[in-house]
């Protein structure tokens, strides 16, 4: 008959002998986190799909919220040709014989703009002539000038006096005969003229905005002093102050309509449609690109903001589903650390073995999703190097605070269970 003092004594110098091995180098935490997989190995596969799943889904989802971004900038806040408005027309009033736009007309435009923008806004005069001059090289030329700022609308930093823009070959010089134009029953005639030099500087092909794309071989634009020297010399003599003076009179000498347009620059997008409805409630003709938005920056928000909550919406239930096979994980663990803790390891030894199996886990779960956002940071944003850099803070991040949650908050609350009550827990023990 077996002895139970025996095999008690057995017991108790197995436990010794296991002590002793738990305190010896060989058996390190690394070592030891390799051996405590088990059957409960299986929800550590599970947690670490899903785990890569979830990244990869938020990966995913931040690439396409930020090309749709992208394209919201390039199409509407980088795109200057959403930030002007362009006044055409006026309501006729009585006196007057046409809606055309008079000089007058320029500072009124300015003080309505101003004020129904919340933002800084800018207004620029477009001035023209109804006749083209013929050039010392037999070409005939139509000129508008541009007033302060002008320049911007043709993609150039300045547009000095004596300087005119068009599409003509580069390094190109021409000398305009400008008629002196005097009115006379029948239409407008000219019985003298003089010489105006201008250097051509050829305009870019993809000017800001797309009205002045593609403009005729015919087509000069110069500076508002520039177009003023033409003027004294059509007028005869007559200063700026004077034509523009007589030109909005009753009775307009010169037989012409100078200000075909005047442009509005409104540096906040959302004042491009207040502004616009602002100028025709004055009775004004505007032509925008925005004008079928009522509200462009709710539209812009409530897109961005449905994005985001598709987006949370899927990061919490694929988020839900690792925490709960992880969950499954360490409780299927108990038996081994029921055995670890008999056997003579610390709980901190013990937390230590599962913090290694978890991290190891997330580092396998994060490095696909660490290649995709690579890969979409070559392939989709090469000139933002910020949404890289982004999207990897996001799954670094997510995948921190799982680790920290589970390895700092759940194996602590396993392990200090004590051993029978580990031990009760595994059906093997029953």
């Amino acid at each position: 008959m077996p002895c139970r003092w025996c095999s008690v004594r057995g017991v108790s110098s197995m436990a010794e002998k296991n002590r002793g091995r738990a305190s010896s180098p060989a058996f390190s935490e690394r070592y030891i986190s390799t051996l405590v997989t088990g059957r409960a190995s299986k929800h550590l596969r599970y947690a670490t799909v899903a785990l890569c799943g979830t990244l990869l889904l938020v990966v995913g989802m931040l690439v396409h919220l930020q090309q749709q971004y992208g394209s919201v900038t390039e199409n509407f806040t980088d795109n200057e040709n959403v930030h002007y408005l362009a006044v055409t027309f006026r309501a006729s009033e009585e006196g007057a014989e046409t809606g055309h736009l008079r000089f007058s007309d320029m500072e009124a435009i300015e003080e309505i703009a101003r004020n129904a923008a919340a933002g800084s806004i800018e207004t620029i005069g477009r001035y023209h002539l109804p006749f083209g001059l013929v050039a010392s090289d037999g070409s005939t030329y139509f000129v508008d000038g541009l007033g302060a700022g002008g320049e911007g609308l043709l993609g150039h930093t300045d547009l000095p006096d004596g300087v005119a823009l068009g599409a003509v070959n580069p390094a190109a010089r021409v000398v305009l005969t400008v008629p002196v134009v005097h009115t006379e029953v029948g239409g407008m005639v000219s019985d003298d003229s003089a010489e105006v030099p201008l250097a051509v500087v050829r305009l870019d092909a993809n000017p800001p905005i797309s009205v002045f794309a593609g403009i005729d071989p015919s087509q000069l634009y110069v500076s508002e002093a520039t177009f003023a020297e033409l003027i004294s010399i059509v007028g005869g003599g007559a200063d700026w102050d004077t034509f523009r003076e007589q030109h909005d009179g009753t009775g307009n000498p010169y037989g012409f309509e100078a200000v075909p347009a005047v442009y509005v620059h409104v540096d906040q997008l959302a004042d491009a449609d207040a502004v616009g409805r602002a100028l025709e409630d004055a009775g004004y003709s505007t032509t925008y690109t925005l004008r079928a938005f009522d509200d462009l920056a709710g539209t812009l928000a409530g897109g961005v903001s449905a994005a985001l909550v598709l987006i949370v919406v899927a990061f919490a239930l694929c988020l839900l589903l690792t925490f709960a096979n992880l969950q499954g994980y360490l409780t299927l663990a108990h038996r081994d650390m029921g055995i670890l803790k008999h056997t003579g390891y610390s709980e901190r030894r013990i937390a230590t073995f599962y913090r290694i199996r978890l991290a190891t886990m997330v580092l396998q779960a994060v490095v696909p999703a660490v290649v995709l956002v690579v890969l979409a940071w070559v392939t989709r944003f090469p000139s933002r190097p910020w949404v890289g850099v982004l999207d990897l803070a996001v799954v670094l991040t997510l995948a921190a605070l799982l680790f920290g949650v589970m390895a700092y908050a759940q194996v602590p609350r396993h392990v200090r269970r004590p051993v029978l009550e580990l031990l009760k827990m595994d059906r093997q023990f029953d």
